[in-house]
């Protein structure tokens, strides 16, 4: 990694703060039809969980986008560990995504490379973690999500379960700061949302700030997500939402 990706990975830790992520009244470029030209906000401390309603896949991964700095605001602003992300050259944003965990409901990894490179790339890439620690770590992860290990596979020929159990092996790995899921799991398989509930809930105790989309909010009931915040995405922007389960 280069000097200024360690350096920007240094600073996110000291510039962290009050929130994890921090938008404020943020408005996408015109280029981003999927978020039309909403107002967005949103704040979220170092632990704490936001639940997010949307039976849009597209729309769910735009907003992410959004949150990442991968699209930019026309308006507003958009802070992720204290960094403005408009403020950030390229080699510094990537850097700081390098801190930022996510799983995509559709698409999301690189089909020429096996399984297994997609998973440990991105650490590779934006941190100083060393491989042999990675590896140890996302085979952990994979055992713990019912896996026999890392899969080696290319990414298209894995089952729909094996997708989404690798997709959480990425992003939990390197300890992410903030973790954005689309869809990670379902109530059809047990054994896998259990172990993903238990492994989200040590990234909650050590700092991490979770933001979880969902198409079925019934997936949060009897948790111990219930004081989360909630929002709702539609096509006319993010909106909370103040009742329980």
């Amino acid at each position: 990694m280069s000097r200024t990706g360690n350096q920007i990975n240094k600073e996110a830790r000291v510039i962290l703060g009050e929130f994890a992520l921090e938008i404020v009244d943020a408005v996408p470029t015109p280029a981003s039809f999927e978020l039309g030209f909403s107002r967005y906000n949103m704040t979220l401390s170092p632990g704490e969980c936001a639940l997010i309603e949307c039976q849009s896949a597209p729309l769910i991964s735009a907003f992410f986008d959004f949150c990442m700095g991968l699209i930019p605001v026309s308006q507003g602003n958009i802070r992720c560990l204290g960094l403005e992300w408009s403020q950030l050259s390229s080699i510094q944003a990537n850097a700081l995504r390098g801190k930022l965990g996510r799983t995509f409901q559709v698409g999301g990894w690189l089909d020429l490379l096996e399984t297994e490179t997609n998973i440990l790339w991105p650490n590779l890439h934006h941190t100083s973690l060393p491989e042999k620690l990675l590896i140890e770590t996302a085979t952990d992860l994979a055992v713990k999500f019912g896996m026999p290990g890392l899969p080696l596979l290319p990414p298209k020929q894995l089952s729909p379960l094996d997708s989404k159990r690798s997709q959480c092996i990425r992003a939990f790995l390197g300890y992410p700061e903030v973790l954005f899921f689309e869809n990670p799991v379902s109530l059809e398989h047990p054994d896998f949302y259990n172990a993903f509930m238990n492994i989200l809930g040590q990234a909650r105790e050590r700092g991490a700030a979770i933001l979880w989309a969902s198409n079925n909010p019934s997936i949060w009931e009897n948790t111990g997500l219930e004081f989360c915040q909630r929002f709702r995405l539609d096509d006319d922007g993010l909106f909370p939402k103040k009742e329980m389960f």
